[in-house]
């Protein structure tokens, strides 16, 4: 069974879509025992999460999808990297909630920030996630595959069985890319990985009107001419079988990784257990 554990909500503000009671009677629509919510540099949906998820019998996962600066030094430029972190206990959730607060009176620049030394510092309790194709990994796989495994490394020895590579099944031909690129270095490096939909609606059919809530985000009319817009509409909360269905063009060796990524899914569901 596969579990949802990278979800933007409204908490997510001009971006993410769905209301959190509507992603989680999704969820358990489709037969799943638990989801993540990791909103945009927010933690504001957590008390939410767990009131709606106790009503209706889900298992809920506290995350953030943090920005990343790739530097140690306090941020000075924009660089929005992207890396999920979901907490596994009380003393994860406390840390995540520190690394909050750090972000934004040590590291903010338009944006709070965490960086590798912060996430270091406050690991305990954390399980950390490579992300989409805007985190570090993601970007570097697409232009220094060997500095991405260097830093994959470096994550790996900090963080141990608790750091997963993310690949995700939407048709962006750079996604392809890094997938196919992950994959292989899932299995040289030995770091373990996890399937993820980004998701930002709740149903297929809400991608038109997600489109509209992005041109809210950036004061342009819907008919402008490159505007800015997600370049696919792959984004909603997929049963296992979409997950599957929608990872096309790789070969049967590569096939298996990602049935086991989707499987892997379930063994960090299986680590969080926190409590607001």
């Amino acid at each position: 069974m596969f579990t949802h554990l990278h979800v933007h909500s409204e908490y997510s503000p001009l971006d993410g879509m769905g209301k959190i009671e509507e992603l989680v009677l999704r969820a358990k629509e489709l037969g799943q025992k638990a989801i993540a919510i990791t909103d945009h540099g927010s933690m504001a949906g957590h008390f939410e999460l767990e009131k709606i998820c106790n009503k209706h019998g889900i298992k809920p996962i506290y995350g953030n999808e943090f920005y990343m600066s790739m530097g140690d030094e306090a941020c000075k430029e924009d660089c929005n990297y992207h890396i999920i972190v979901l907490a596994k206990n009380k003393k994860g959730l406390e840390n995540m909630y520190k690394l909050q607060a750090k972000a934004y009176k040590e590291n903010f620049y338009r944006k709070a920030h965490v960086n590798f030394n912060m996430l270091k510092e406050h690991s305990e309790g954390l399980i950390i996630c490579s992300a989409c194709i805007g985190g570090v990994i993601g970007q570097l796989t697409l232009s220094d595959l060997s500095k991405a495994k260097s830093e994959a490394k470096k994550y790996k020895e900090a963080f141990g069985e608790d750091y997963y590579l993310e690949i995700q099944p939407n048709d962006i031909p750079d996604q392809w890319i890094m997938n196919k690129a992950v994959i292989s270095m899932s299995k040289e490096l030995g770091i373990k990985l996890i399937a993820t939909n980004d998701v930002h609606y709740v149903l297929k059919e809400d991608a038109d009107v997600h489109d509209v809530l992005l041109c809210m985000q950036v004061n342009q009319k819907i008919t402008k001419e490159n505007r800015f817009k997600f370049p696919t509409q792959d984004y909603w909360l997929k049963s296992e079988q979409e997950m599957i269905d929608t990872f096309v063009g790789y070969t049967s060796t590569e096939m298996e990784e990602i049935y086991k990524s989707i499987e892997n899914t379930c063994e960090v569901a299986d680590k969080c257990n926190a409590e607001v």
